[in-house]
């Protein structure tokens, strides 16, 4: 029989990653806790199968000569996850310690595209742990652990405690106390309480357990009549002789506890079946030590015979007879999440990578927009398309597109301008080398995006001899690389000198995990912080030199500041149209700019001082050069003032009291209000995006999730399932409008499908409510942007306004829907999508002339310079004086 093996079933990288979630992300186990999916009924079949995993807090830590084997925790956790792998088992008991990082672990397996193993199950806080092991109090018991309050608001399922009576001992009574309070408060929580009551006896410096049938009969009588009811109790005794005696005595469930390993766990099965037989109460078991500690045998073995006597009616000799048959079951699954995690890059900081497969045809092309929103964004992916055969003989295949003057072309050359590496593998000995230089810029800051890897599809069956160092694990380190030393020296001289100095964060501050070195230099320096759209959540919005938005959709504030700024310093920005307003935004006769940036192509663009380096040691090391300097009173009384301005004009909008149809700022502000700091607003074209880039409020860096590199109509949906799979914790709100909306509402069911539950907000504003303004102010009236039907008369589209039943395809697409009107129908909409489990279609109609004004900016969109029409005329008179404050920066 071969030795379960706990470290290479749950590999040290896993409690690595539990340790850095501890230290970076305290409410990471919260979350996890709130999103599990809990069970409708304690028991569905009336019987339970619980695992007690809450010993070494009672300094119980010894298994048969090894005096601290349960005291290493990563073998504990490694065997608590094992023994949850089992479909008979129902839940686990521990202490909130353990429960905390069982729950860690079940956002990193989510994380990593594994299963739920937490959801369904039982969790239950072990809430007493004050009577240690061989302390002369051990029977003084009172409640240390978690409070009842506290498990019902981590969604736990119920909770376990211990009351020992020794009648020497006056602790005793204390602790009685202690259990009767708490009982109460978990009946008028709802929650099941497993009480544990023994008879012990003191034998000179330590207590034990009297396991007679009249000891154990005569305190279950005193057990059940603890708290202001009943109602909610199981009781959790031992086995002995004569045990339907014990089972006589009270009308409470009741589970047999197990007692100290002994290596083999036949002896425990035997007593399970024998208890279950003492009477119809007699409801299962909670054992621990004899299923985790089970000699050399593996955990999963022990606990599916226990629950196959359990709840299948199993004899002992049947579930022994099947032990082989689940010996090293799945035994591989949990180091596999760990080795190869999905990726979801943007939530992922570009630490990991989507692979994404399809056929040759249509399937390929239809990644080619994915690549090009993928490079654009500068974010790692990698594709691999099918292609045509590299053997010749066959051609022309399906879907193969034909050339006149070269057989070696595919649709997937279309790729190429996409992609950021681009291979065909004609040879299965070529895949090597093209594999080490896809790693090569899926892990580059400066040079990631789209890597294409086209696999012709008669290759793709073919067997090589690989080397095997090719499958060997290998740990790409992405550089933190510093600043030329020269031109950071001349960058502290330039922020000195600065009067109105100007910081645009952009998405790079996020990706090089540089918003505390941010805040750090600003809260030092005073210096004022704009936020392109990939950078919002750089900072808190409420941070004091958080401006916010910046560029065509930014806010007065930020926009004021960077027409005035003398010096710009741009972090982890490429510097786009949106941030630059056309390059209009920055007026000032002396403005200079120091970028910092990985890239050099971004670093030295606007003839800036280039720092090619990380966004995060490069401001540590501008803070330090900086440690004496701060901008003026002036400036600092002027960043203040037009910050509490902003939070005024926000709340103005959020306050709106239109229609219905409401205000599409005022749904922007219901949900912001309603949503957790730590939830994810995910957008991605048309109006909403501008408006949230102005409006919403972040407080957590990952909270802002807009594609607005590309703006790529269609992603909202898609893009809100990536960030679910990427953390399944938090919850995701798709803002959509109903244009988008209909280009790729089919990943609703992929959503259901994976089991991902988002909740999209879908604004039916009758049309494109972005370009269609867009094509008002440049005097086009709007052409063609609204949902009409075309009417012969005319022969344009000004008929009747579309009615289209959103609800009811997304019905058909099996996500719930709930209908809104008003501010307070959205409201209780949102409160009824919380508490949904599955994918929540939110419905709502607004009025799309009602717009979030743009504040002190431009965007060159060019005018027709000849037309008929007066209305474009008087736009291209104002197109000709705006176009005149574009700058060149040389």
């Amino acid at each position: 029989m071969e030795a379960f093996l706990d470290q290479e079933f749950l590999p040290a990288s896993a409690l690595s990653r539990i340790n850095a979630l501890r230290v970076t992300d305290p409410q990471c186990s919260v979350r996890a806790a709130k999103a599990r999916k809990r069970r409708n009924n304690l028991t569905p079949d009336g019987q339970l199968n619980i695992l007690a995993a809450d010993h070494p807090a009672r300094r119980v830590t010894k298994v048969g000569d090894d005096p601290l084997k349960m005291a290493d925790r990563h073998g504990y956790l490694a065997r608590i996850v094992r023994v949850l792998q089992s479909d008979v088992v129902d839940g686990v008991m521990a202490t909130m310690d353990t429960l905390e990082d069982l729950l860690i672990l079940h956002h990193l397996v989510l994380e990593a595209g594994g299963p739920a193993f937490l959801d369904d199950r039982l969790l239950l806080a072990s809430l007493n742990r004050g009577g240690l092991a061989g302390t002369s109090w051990e029977t003084d018991d009172p409640v240390t652990g978690p409070s009842p309050a506290t498990c019902a608001a981590l969604n736990l399922d119920g909770a376990k405690l211990l009351l020992r009576i020794c009648d020497e001992e006056a602790n005793s009574l204390r602790t009685m106390l202690s259990c009767a309070r708490a009982i109460t408060e978990m009946n008028g929580l709802g929650l099941t309480t497993f009480l544990e009551p023994l008879p012990v006896v003191k034998n000179n410096d330590s207590y034990r357990v009297v396991k007679t049938a009249e000891a154990l009969a005569k305190i279950v009588g005193v057990a059940s009549a603890l708290g202001d009811s009943s109602r909610y109790l199981w009781l959790k005794l031992p086995y002995c002789e004569k045990y339907e005696v014990v089972a006589r005595a009270t009308t409470l469930p009741i589970l047999l506890l197990g007692g100290e390993s002994i290596g083999d766990a036949t002896p425990l099965l035997r007593e399970i079946y024998a208890g279950l037989s003492a009477g119809s109460n007699v409801r299962g078991a909670l054992v621990g030590r004899n299923v985790l500690y089970p000699g050399s045998e593996d955990p999963l073995v022990v606990a599916q015979a226990a629950g196959s006597i359990i709840h299948h009616n199993w004899t002992v000799e049947r579930a022994l007879s099947a032990q082989e048959s689940w010996r090293g079951r799945d035994m591989n699954d949990m180091a596999g999440y760990f080795d190869r995690l999905p990726v979801y890059a943007k939530m992922s900081n570009r630490l990991r990578a989507f692979a994404c497969t399809s056929s040759i045809g249509p399937g390929a092309t239809n990644m080619i927009t994915g690549a090009a929103t993928a490079t654009i964004n500068r974010l790692p992916v990698l594709l691999l398309p099918g292609d045509i055969f590299a053997r010749r003989n066959v051609a022309p295949v399906l879907q193969q597109l034909e050339s006149a003057y070269t057989q070696d072309i595919s649709v997937n050359d279309a790729f190429k301008p996409v992609s950021r590496y681009w291979d065909r593998i004609n040879r299965s000995d070529q895949l090597p080398s093209a594999l080490m230089e896809a790693m090569r810029v899926l892990t580059s800051p400066a040079e990631t995006g789209a890597v294409t890897l086209a696999l012709p599809q008669d290759v793709q069956a073919e067997a090589w001899d690989y080397p095997a160092e090719l499958f060997e694990k290998r740990v790409w380190r992405i550089p933190r690389p510093l600043a030329d030393r020269t031109l950071l020296a001349r960058a502290v001289e330039w922020i000195r000198s600065a009067q109105k100095p100007f910081i645009i964060a952009g998405g790079g501050v996020i990706y090089s995990e540089a918003g505390e070195a941010l805040a750090r230099l600003v809260e030092q320096t005073g210096i004022p912080v704009g936020e392109t759209m990939a950078g919002k959540g750089a900072l808190p919005w409420n941070h004091p030199q958080n401006l916010e938005a910046l560029g065509v959709t930014g806010t007065p504030g930020a926009n004021v500041l960077a027409r005035e700024a003398d010096l710009v310093i741009a972090v982890g920005t490429r510097l786009s149209d949106f941030t630059t307003a056309s390059k209009t935004a920055f007026q000032n006769d002396r403005v200079r700019f120091v970028n910092i940036n990985v890239a050099e192509f971004d670093a030295h663009k606007h003839a800036a001082l280039p720092l090619v380096a990380d966004a995060r040691v490069t401001l540590e090391e501008l803070r330090e050069g900086l440690a004496d300097y701060r901008v003026g009173a002036e400036y600092a009384t002027s960043i203040a003032a037009l910050k509490d301005q902003w939070r005024l004009e926000v709340e103005r909008l959020f306050s709106r009291r239109q229609g219905p149809p409401i205000s599409q700022s005022e749904v922007i502000g219901v949900v912001n209000n309603f949503s957790r700091p730590e939830d994810v607003v995910v957008c991605a074209a048309g109006s909403l995006p501008g408006d949230l880039h102005k409006l919403w409020r972040t407080h957590d860096p990952k909270g802002y999730h807009l594609e607005y590199g590309y703006s790529c109509m269609g992603y909202e949906i898609a893009g809100g399932l990536g960030v679910k799979m990427a953390d399944p914790a938090r919850e995701v709100y798709v803002m959509v409008g109903d244009g988008s909306y209909l280009m790729m509402s089919s990943e609703i069911v992929t959503s259901i499908q994976e089991g991902y539950k988002l909740t999209i907000i879908l604004l039916n504003n009758y049309g494109f409510s972005s370009i269609g303004g867009l094509s008002q102010a440049l005097g086009s009236g709007g052409f063609g942007t609204d949902y009409r039907t075309r009417r012969a008369k005319s022969g344009q589209l000004d008929g009747a306004w579309l009615e289209v039943d959103f609800g009811a395809n997304a019905a058909s697409l099996g996500a719930h829907v709930v209908g809104a009107k008003t501010r307070d129908d959205l409201q209780r909409a949102l409160e009824e999508a919380r508490r949904e489990q599955r994918t929540t279609v939110i419905v709502i109609e607004v009025d799309k002339e009602v717009r979030v004004p743009g504040y002190e900016s431009w965007w060159d969109v060019a005018v027709a310079e000849v037309s008929d029409m007066e209305s474009v005329k008087a736009a291209r008179e104002e197109y000709e004086k705006a176009v005149k404050r574009e700058q060149n920066f040389l």
